[in-house]
């Protein structure tokens, strides 16, 4: 019996345990429309915007040029999207911060400046929640996944959630749902949970 209590709680007591990290809170503000004014700074952006195209090697190389998506943040702040790659079932999306006003100054949105989409459309939410989403099948059968979001803080976008779905284990939508990061969003611009 002390075998297994000694493998079960470990040696040291309860007090020395670590507590628990708390939950990370994420505030989204209200986000104002994107207006007509604002889709004009696309064609400023076409050299930059191009040259990113070439130099992530983008493919189609055409779709890179001409599905671009501009989103109004905040006041001063706009997010700028473009496909960079599609493939079979996954496609990715490459996202940048910049300025509404020159210069514009193009940040990437996300760590990596990527986000990947396997439902076919841009998966950008920020005209109607503020958030960012990115999700990647496995394979084709869809039985693994992978997925993360990002939440417009009002400067950024902070990571909200990350996870997987774990091993390809043969059924549509995967085995688990395995977070590896998790936060509270409040969020005004979210429609009200049913």
């Amino acid at each position: 019996m002390f075998i297994v209590n000694l493998l079960c709680y470990g040696y040291k007591t309860e007090e020395q345990v670590l507590p628990p990290i708390s939950m990370k809170t994420l505030a989204v503000p209200v986000i104002p429309p994107t207006t007509k004014e604002d889709e004009k700074i696309l064609t400023a952006l076409k050299e930059f915007l191009d040259a990113e195209c070439a130099e992530k090697d983008a493919y189609p190389e055409d779709a890179c040029k001409t599905e671009r998506k501009i989103e109004r943040l905040s006041e001063d702040k706009l997010l700028v999207s473009m496909l960079i790659d599609r493939a079979a079932y996954n496609q990715t999306v490459a996202v940048y911060i910049i300025n509404d006003n020159p210069p514009y100054n193009p940040k990437p949105a996300t760590e990596d400046g990527m986000i990947y989409d396997s439902a076919g459309g841009f998966g950008l939410e920020v005209q109607n929640i503020g958030m960012l989403h990115s999700s990647a099948r496995g394979r084709g059968l869809g039985d693994c996944w992978i997925w993360a979001s990002w939440a417009w803080t009002g400067k950024s976008f902070e990571k909200a959630t990350e996870g997987s779905s774990g091993m390809c284990r043969g059924f549509g939508g995967g085995a688990w749902d395995l977070p590896t990061f998790v936060s509270k969003v409040v969020n005004p611009n979210a429609p009200p949970e049913n």
